[in-house]
């Protein structure tokens, strides 16, 4: 018999959603392990194959599909876990990623928030300002070249770089997207003058219009992607199955390959899913417009779906950065079906996470195993 495999690692639990060549659907959750997301995983992929009389290994050698929502790399650009970054950039421009055309201050605020000075605050950057690197090459706004790269500056950057534990490297030219070969010999001699090092190139990655945006992109990417590539390389080495497909947060899939090379486009891989999911099961109801709410632990997720299609924008906002990434447009809150609201002193509402459950008593919702229907 062979099996596909549903995987949607959240804040709080994960999932996992087992179907066999007959259709029949299995449902498993147990808590979420944020030290090592996996093994939470194993926990349910274990449930499921005991369930058939099978081990582990001969379960997952008749997985034929597995599709993966995680946080790994949301839950590490929050919280501030990802790679110690070094940026290449035009000599002229290494200021952009602060600057960030004033639009850090503001970013995420309501408009009303934006009213309070207070609210009011700059990211903490990802790179730091002795981390930027000034190199000498320009290319005009119809992709000429008017200014030869100067390699000696790459290759004097990745001397200091290679002396200061630098784990990722971008590469953001100011006018690559129209004209890339700068950006590809730079990136060229970063491989050669800093072998293994992880290297996001904006000419790959986002080829678009807007200096700041792909700037931040770029170093976004280059800051999750040591931390991803590993994930996705354990992952696909623990499973070990055919066809192993991470959701992005475009509404689509990726390999683990891909992933570990573009890991930014999974900052919303588990909302995505649930997206998605609900525009088939709107369909299959017969209804081309639906509001999509999912409530997990940790946050709420809304979406809409119109005409059919999920709403989509090609720029998005994620802690305090912009990112241009096509994303399903979904409106996420902190406040999920663990967490508690309370009204403070002022009027102002706020959230936090539920108390733990007593001692005695029945467990609290989840644990491992499977779940209710």
């Amino acid at each position: 018999m062979s099996f596909t495999i549903g995987i949607d690692i959240g804040g709080t639990f994960t999932d996992t959603v087992v179907i066999d060549e007959a259709g029949d659907v299995s449902t498993y959750k147990s808590p979420t392990t944020p030290g090592a997301l996996l093994e939470g995983l194993l926990v349910n992929l274990r449930d499921a194959a005991g369930e058939r009389g099978l081990s582990l290994e001969e379960f997952l050698a008749d997985v034929d599909r597995v599709a993966h929502g995680t946080t790994a790399a949301t839950n590490a650009f929050i919280e501030r876990r990802g790679a110690k970054v070094a940026l290449l950039t035009t000599r002229g421009f290494e200021d952009t990623i602060f600057m960030q055309r004033q639009m850090g201050m503001t970013a995420g605020l309501s408009p009303t928030q934006v009213t309070a000075h207070a609210n009011k605050r700059e990211p903490e950057p990802l790179v730091p300002r002795r981390l930027v690197f000034g190199i000498r090459e320009r290319v005009d706004w119809s992709g000429r070249a008017i200014g030869r790269l100067r390699e000696d500056d790459v290759r004097a950057a990745c001397r200091a770089i290679a002396e200061l534990d630098v784990e990722a490297v971008a590469v953001c030219f100011l006018w690559s997207f129209k004209n890339p070969e700068h950006e590809r010999r730079a990136a060229e001699l970063v491989r050669e003058e800093i072998p293994g090092v992880y290297l996001s190139v904006s000419s790959e990655l986002v080829p678009r219009l807007g200096e700041y945006e792909r700037t931040a992109t770029t170093v976004v990417n280059a800051y999750l992607g040591p931390l991803v590539e590993r994930y996705t390389k354990t992952l696909d080495a623990e499973l070990h199955v055919r066809n192993l497909l991470l959701l992005d947060s475009s509404g689509s899939v990726m390999t683990p390959a891909e992933a570990g090379r573009a890991p930014v486009r999974l900052l919303l891989s588990g909302p995505s899913g649930g997206v998605t999911a609900s525009k088939y099961v709107g369909a299959a109801l017969g209804h081309d417009d639906v509001i999509t709410f999912d409530m997990g632990g940790t946050s709420t997720d809304v979406s809409l779906i119109v005409g059919g299609q999920s709403i989509q924008r090609h720029e998005t906002e994620s802690g305090k950065y912009h990112l241009l990434l096509p994303m399903v447009d979904v409106r996420a809150i902190g406040a999920g079906g663990g967490s508690i609201a309370r009204v403070e002193d002022g009027g102002t509402c706020a959230w936090g996470r539920r108390a733990p459950a007593p001692t005695r008593g029945p467990p609290a919702t989840g644990g491992a195993g499977r779940s209710p229907p």
